[in-house]
């Protein structure tokens, strides 16, 4: 996203939207019922017309090309009958292939691989059709889809972002300042995680904010002869004065409204609680045992000010 703001996000809405399939719960006979449909529209499309299949609207009854291939040799061996006169319609305009369905579903029960091949697609149909996506290259997207749900990519640190605010991101023009507040904010995120806060430091929130899971990763990463637009991203955005607009315009956007350093006790961050319960919650990791603060909409500036205050109040208090 750093060196190409709309491939990179792209990349992300195509993880997450691979990732909802992959929670996705499936039915295997609708599964194999919706392969037949499209491999019957497949067939159909090249027997009436061979351009007809690039000109067809509803592309989602693509299938992918590994099926096809491995839908055609179950034909070519006989272990699959088609209707070849209606294409699994009935006479009366209804659609019936319980005999394909049934012989597909025998093919995977022997062949796993297909099997998962067959659930690959209907997840990941099923979820465009969720989101309103159009998935015009089904094969790419399923090697995707396999790559992004491998081990190996899985141990890495997940960030939640809005999908809107990746499509907002995705179809405006954005500044590359807005860029790099974006990805602040995912590093931010993605420190967090699950929990409700989290005590951290500026050089690993920077790591972060440049996709990496700690300062040595990051450096081994700047250090790469092909990485130097990165490398000048973060020389230029990551000095104690503009690391500290980024932290400033963070609040005040209202990305990450809890971002209280601490000095040597580290920067203290959160997206999901209250002011009130976040103080509490910094106050009770520093030693003290109560907190009390009304707080209303104010500036990085005059929030970090109060929320010092309120803690050494809270803090000196804690003995009264």
């Amino acid at each position: 996203m750093l060196v190409d703001k709309d491939v990179g996000i792209r990349k992300m809405l195509l993880f997450g939207y691979c990732m909802a399939a992959e929670r996705l719960d499936v039915d295997e006979y609708n599964a194999y019922r919706q392969v037949v449909y499209c491999y019957y529209q497949y067939i159909k499309a090249h027997s009436d017309d061979q351009d007809q299949i690039s000109r067809q609207s509803d592309k989602r009854s693509f299938l992918p090309l590994h099926l096809i291939e491995e839908i055609d040799g179950l034909v070519n061996n006989d272990l699959l009958d088609l209707d070849e006169d209606y294409y699994g319609f009935s006479g009366n305009g209804n659609i019936n292939v319980e005999r394909e369905v049934s012989q597909l579903m025998e093919h995977g029960r022997k062949d796993p691989k297909f099997h998962n091949m067959v659930l690959e697609y209907y997840r990941l149909r099923s979820i465009s059709d969720l989101f309103g996506f159009s998935v015009s290259d089904m094969d790419s997207t399923i090697a995707e889809y396999r790559r992004y749900c491998s081990a190996s990519a899985k141990h890495t640190r997940w960030v939640s972002v809005k999908i809107g605010l990746l499509l907002e991101f995705l179809t405006q023009r954005k500044t590359e300042y807005q860029v790099i507040l974006l990805a602040a904010y995912m590093g931010v995120k993605a420190i967090i995680g699950k929990s409700a806060y989290k005590r951290t430091t500026y050089p690993y929130i920077m790591a972060n904010m440049f996709g990496c899971t700690d300062e040595t990763e990051l450096q081994n990463m700047l250090a790469k002869p092909d990485n130097e637009r990165l490398k000048e991203l973060y020389d230029k955005y990551t000095t104690r004065k503009v690391f500290g607009k980024i932290n400033k315009d963070l609040q005040e956007k209202g990305f990450v409204r809890e971002w209280l350093p601490m000095g040597k006790a580290g920067t203290f961050v959160s997206t999901k609680l209250s002011h009130k319960a976040f103080l509490k919650a910094v106050d009770k990791e520093l030693g003290s045992r109560k907190a009390n603060t009304n707080w209303m909409g104010m500036t990085a500036r005059d929030y970090r000010n109060s929320s010092l205050t309120e803690l050494n109040e809270i803090r000196n208090g804690a003995s009264g």
